[in-house]
């Protein structure tokens, strides 16, 4: 915008010099000459008068060629000179530092849009010293901006372009021998390996990914944070192409399909559409890549990925990726799909993972781009000091042909390009950094990637324009990026020996942090990726036992065996008794078999036997046995420390009794039998002899004979003994019983016993005197 004229320029300029010389020695009179910075230094321009930001006479900065003869609206991207990162005191926030130097620095720039018709200021940007602006060029000339204070360079918000790639038919799903399917390429980097050995799938990471948008609602996708950079910004996701959707999948999809497709299905995955003109290819503009790699930092972003960028070399995104990575994030772009010779930007930018596309035979396709570097012929004097002479892209390698990902509507897709390499590296770098406890930077990151990457063995050794350093291998990354000590073992049973599977087990660590697994169908456990050094308390929890927790010291980089044996939490008390005798019995077993194996009683007194340490989440047989006795088995369950169960065994022998009176031979019917042992112990059968006078008797065949004792009425009890009874023989005895000896009516066998002994002592008194 224009002044208004306030008179005669001649008139007026020697009055208004007066009053500035005079304002400006009052004020120094009075000691505020400099107005203080963020950094504690002084501007003296900020009481520069307003003039200050038009155009100096001659350009300070260069401007693009493309710019020259520009016509209509254009929209250009102003730079200036950057903060370097060791001029930031230790002390402070390099972020708002640079926020704070990037707004001290485009003030002359906004003020300069204020005052001039056709030049509207859109936004700046700290990620780097950069602002974009709209010029009129029918009221404004463009290389005016070049002579604007502290303009370093000027060039056109020149578009981006991600491709979606060529469509092409999967290979075939890799499946490990739990029967889970992976996406080939995520074997071909070993992704399950790392998965199984340090226990990640990215959770604690923030993968941002800058693209086409994002289809929210695929049933393989979790999308936990989304922003659309569009001129029409949608609130919900949405994905303008499918580009976004498919390597948003790759980095962190599900296994909907069936087969596992993402890197970090854990990670949390953060969404920029900022590619979203898709009319033919998707396209966007340098200012927002720039405004996409600022809000992803705002989202603590651990991995950038971008799946796009420009033919040749782009100044702007160099201090986009320094400063991004001075935040802690690693930038993976592809490095593009022209072929050998060729790069794009973000990729070609040294501090950035360029990444190229192998195939399935772990060759490179040839779309993949690939070429050395010339600092200074690429970069001139935009390259930082610290870059080497030359340098080679891409860094590394990864599966980048008919890689399978999903695509709005719930659907899926093949697709190749360097495009579907990027998020395999970005998934990687969030494996990395989630495997490890403390913050990884992106320069240990980087070179982890570097030094562990492979290539078949006919390549040369040396970054190579095709490989570069290799194919990625993200187990032996996450190796490389810390002291990976580990701890395995297996946990049994305390009584069986048998392997427990899925029990839960706690790897604790001295300063409480738990990484926590479960045993595979063989009872074994392996945490790998731990900190060495240090004491390590593995406690091991299943339903149906009790917590036990085992401790061990873990030297670095050391494997250690920590086996665990693990007590049921039941106990069952049986009481085992002889169903004859009524007496517990002392030389019988007593055991509950289980699906892991048996656990045994121990007898403690009069036929009682206690089954320790025994699960309590199953049914078991209690089984009960002794020499003489059939065996006993049962359905019982054990549910607690208190479980009873009282068991009666019967013998396994028999003894056929046949009572007979003396006289007649004549069999006796309903006379009782009374039946006892060595011990005193006696046992009175129910039943009575029938009219065979018999009665056959199921008794302990324990090798001991039995005294058999008949009654019946009107005959004289009688007992004998039997012969050993052997375990399931059968013996036969006789008891024979008289009949009464003084047949008196009205008296009994007792009183006739009387009067025999009565008269005998008579008898012998009678012959004394004679």
């Amino acid at each position: 915008m224009s002044r208004p004229s306030t008179g005669s320029p001649s008139v007026w300029r020697p009055v208004g010099t007066v009053l500035v010389l005079v304002l400006l020695v009052v004020l120094a009179s009075s000691g505020a000459v400099a107005v203080g910075t963020a950094d504690g230094g002084s501007s003296a321009s900020a009481l520069v008068s307003p003039e200050s930001a038009h155009p100096t006479e001659e350009p300070r900065s260069a401007i693009d060629p493309a710019l020259e003869n520009a016509t209509g609206e254009v929209r250009v991207v102003v730079q200036f000179e950057d903060l370097e990162s060791d001029t930031i005191p230790a002390s402070e926030d390099a972020i708002e530092h640079r926020q704070s130097h990037a707004n001290e620095s485009q003030e002359s720039l906004e003020r300069y849009a204020d005052e001039t018709a056709g030049v509207t200021f859109e936004r700046g940007f700290w990620i780097t010293n950069a602002a974009v602006v709209t010029v009129d060029s029918d009221s404004a000339d463009v290389r005016e901006l070049a002579r604007v204070d502290a303009v370093t360079g000027v060039h056109a918000d020149n578009a981006v372009v991600a491709s979606s790639g060529a469509a092409d038919g999967a290979t075939a799903a890799a499946s490990d021998e739990s029967g889970v399917e992976y996406a080939d390429g995520l074997e071909t980097i070993n992704v399950p390996q790392a998965w199984e050995e340090f226990d990640t799938r990215g959770e604690g990471a923030t993968v941002v990914v800058l693209d086409s948008g994002v289809d929210a609602d695929h049933p393989d996708l979790e999308v936990d944070g989304w922003k659309d950079f569009s001129d029409a910004a949608a609130a919900d996701p949405i994905d303008y192409d499918g580009h976004g959707t498919h390597v948003s999948g790759i980095v962190a999809g599900g296994d909907e399909s069936g087969t596992q497709i993402g890197v970090a299905p854990e990670a949390e995955l953060v969404h920029g559409a900022i590619v979203t003109d898709c009319e033919n290819e998707c396209r966007g503009r340098e200012s927002t890549v720039l405004e996409g790699v600022e809000w992803a930092i705002e989202q603590d972003a651990d991995v950038v990925s971008m799946s796009f960028g420009w033919k040749g070399y782009r100044p702007s995104m160099i201090r986009a990726v320094e400063n991004a990575n001075d935040a802690g994030a690693v930038v993976v772009a592809g490095s593009g799909n022209e072929g050998e010779g060729t790069s794009i930007s973000p990729g070609n930018v040294y501090d950035a993972v360029a990444v190229g596309a192998s195939t399935g035979s772990d060759s490179i396709v040839d779309f993949s781009s690939g070429e050395e570097i010339a600092t200074d012929d690429a970069w001139d004097r935009h390259a930082p000091d610290d870059w080497p002479a030359s340098y080679v892209v891409p860094d590394v390698v990864a599966p980048g042909v008919g890689v399978k990902g999903p695509v709005p509507g719930g659907d899926y897709a093949s697709r190749s390009g360097t495009s579907k390499a990027t998020p395999h590296v970005a998934g990687t770098v969030a494996l990395m950094q989630s495997a490890t406890e403390d913050d990884l930077t992106p320069d240990e990151i980087q070179r982890a990637l570097r030094e562990t990457a492979w290539k078949p063995d006919d390549e040369p050794d040396d970054p190579d324009t095709r490989y570069g350093h290799g194919i990625i291998d993200t187990r032996e990354a996450i190796d490389a990026v810390g002291d990976h000590s580990s701890v395995e073992g297996t946990v049994t049973d305390a009584v069986t020996d048998e392997p427990l599977a899925e029990a839960t087990v706690e790897i604790v660590a001295e300063d409480g942090t738990v990484a926590e697994i479960e045993t595979d169908e063989d009872g074994t456990f392996d945490r790998f990726g731990l900190e060495g050094d240090e004491e390590y308390t593995v406690v091991v929890a299943k339903e149906g036992y009790e917590t036990t927790a085992e401790t061990a010291f873990v030297p670095a980089d050391e494997r250690v065996t920590i086996d665990v044996v693990a007590a049921g939490d039941g106990e069952l008390e049986v009481t085992v008794r002889d169903a004859h005798f009524d007496a517990g019995i002392e030389d019988a077993s007593a055991a509950l078999n289980g699906s892991r194996g048996v656990y045994p009683g121990n007898h403690l007194e009069n036929g009682t036997y206690v089954v320790s340490d025994v699960p309590t989440d199953e049914y078991y047989t209690l089984e009960t046995n002794a020499d003489g006795y059939g065996d006993e088995t049962r359905r019982i369950a054990v549910e607690d420390d208190a479980a009873t169960r009282t068991v009666a065994m019967t013998g396994d022998a028999t003894l056929a009794v046949t009572v007979e009176s003396e006289e007649a031979d004549d069999p006796i019917e309903n006379a009782s039998v009374v039946l006892e042992r060595g011990d005193g112990e006696s046992y009175e059968t129910a039943n009575l002899t029938d009219e065979t006078g018999q009665l056959t008797i199921t008794l302990p065949g324990t090798g001991e004979s039995y005294t058999v004792e008949a009654t019946a009425p009107e005959f004289v009890t009688t007992a004998v003994e039997s012969d050993p009874v052997e375990s399931e023989a059968t013996e036969a005895v006789t008891v024979v019983l008289s009949e009464p000896l003084l047949p008196v009516p009205g008296f009994g066998p007792a009183v006739a016993v009387v009067a025999l002994l009565a008269f005998a002592l008579l008898a012998t008194r009678i012959d004394r005197r004679a």
